[in-house]
């Protein structure tokens, strides 16, 4: 863990593949997300949802709405 962040053990591995060209990026797909702010007496307040800890892919992690369209 850097700094806080979580990475996948691979990931270094990865990024430097995709650098020299020996990995192919995966194509984008259509994607939207939702941003709930709501105005507080200290500023804006983000509401966001938590990921079921027995979920495959960020367990456990913050995140807001959204997915594939």
């Amino acid at each position: 863990m850097a700094n806080g962040q979580w990475f996948p053990p691979d990931w270094p591995d990865r990024v430097r593949a995709l650098a020299d060209g020996t990995l192919t990026p995966v194509p984008p797909r259509r994607a939207a997300t939702v941003m709930l702010l709501r105005d507080t007496g200290d500023g804006p307040a983000v509401h966001m949802l938590r990921r079921r800890a027995s979920m495959a892919f960020a367990a456990g992690a913050y995140a807001y709405p959204g997915g594939g369209v």
